[in-house]
């Protein structure tokens, strides 16, 4: 029978194999403590160091724009008790600073406006609480370009390539929801966007409906621009086609009046592709297969090209045959 755990460490004091050594514990736990000692007393002096800070901006006159990129993290260089230090250590810097840019604190040089930074210390330390202090920033300077700002409603434009499977076809066009987006920026921009297009999407062998969520390609050089909603819906109606055909007469516009005309073959065959959705729609009624009276050719020949004339927005590949018909004219 096998020994329990307990019986078997009783065993191996009992035979001298294992030995506690009193001496090297007490060891351990004064160096535990002086290690801990160290510590308290470290962590309790002050120390200068530097911690990244995210920011965020405000005071932006609501008639303007900012043009350029402002700083999305300043340094600061700060000065606290060590426990305070490691507290942000732990919990990390997530918390953003906030920076006030009204353009009545600006400064202008040269044309171009700009604050320093470290006017603002006594504001960004109070952010921080009074357990830290804030001794620099860098960047010391932030330049702020602004414009006019201008809002406007602008139709939605898909930016997308497409192919498909083979047998399949769009059901329908391709849109948009919602169709049109709030446009702001630099007025200078804006009032020269004729709509809001999206980033390029690239769909290949479709053979089923596509809903893509896509965001907006900006303005060239113009990242100020915001689109609201900051995301579309793209809807791709796809669905598989067939091939119907049907008969159709041959018309034969501006026939002047007393005048008869007569075609060989009378009627022509139509075919083309069309959703399965749409097949049932399908009707002749919705086609026209003619030509014009005035385009026949003079002199010799009683053979003209026939052209469709009319077709439902919802078939593909329209083929007529024969291309071409007979006539005679009588009189």
């Amino acid at each position: 029978m096998s020994d329990t755990p307990k019986s078997f460490f009783q065993r191996l004091v009992s035979n001298g194999e294992l030995k506690l050594n009193r001496k090297l514990g007490i060891y351990i736990v004064c160096l535990l403590l002086s290690c801990l000692l160290w510590l308290l007393i470290t962590l309790s002096d002050k120390y200068d160091t530097d911690i990244v800070f995210p920011v965020t901006y405000n005071g932006i006159p609501k008639s303007k724009v900012v043009t350029n990129n402002l700083p999305e993290t300043i340094t600061a260089r700060v000065n606290a008790v060590g426990f305070n230090l490691l507290w942000y250590k732990i919990k990390g810097y997530s918390e953003p600073i906030t920076f006030e840019i009204p353009s009545s604190k600006l400064r202008e040089l040269n044309g171009n406006n700009y604050t320093l930074t470290n006017n603002r210390l006594e504001k960004i330390s109070s952010q921080l609480g009074d357990k830290i202090k804030v001794l620099h920033i860098s960047p010391d300077t932030i330049y702020v370009d602004f414009a006019e700002k201008l809002k406007r409603k602008l139709r939605v434009k898909p930016e997308i390539s497409l192919t498909l499977e083979k047998q399949y076809g769009l059901m329908d066009s391709i849109k948009a929801d919602p169709e049109f987006v709030n446009v702001v920026g630099p007025k200078n921009i804006v009032e020269k966007m004729q709509f809001a297009q999206t980033e390029k999407l690239t769909l290949k062998d479709v053979s089923e409906k596509q809903q893509v969520n896509i965001g907006f390609a900006k303005p060239e050089n113009s990242k100020a621009v915001i689109f609201s909603p900051e995301t579309v819906k793209i809807i791709v109606p796809v669905e598989k086609y067939t091939e119907g055909s049907i008969e159709i007469p041959v018309t034969v516009k501006n026939l002047p009046k007393g005048s008869r005309l007569k075609v060989f073959p009378e009627k022509v065959k139509v075919t083309y592709l069309v959703g399965l959705s749409n097949y049932d729609k399908v009707d002749a009624s919705m086609f026209a297969v003619g030509f014009n009276y005035k385009n026949l050719p003079k002199g010799k020949g009683n053979k003209i090209r026939v052209e469709l004339q009319n077709a439902p927005s919802f078939v593909n590949s329209v083929k007529v045959e024969p291309v071409s018909v007979e006539y005679i004219i009588q009189k």
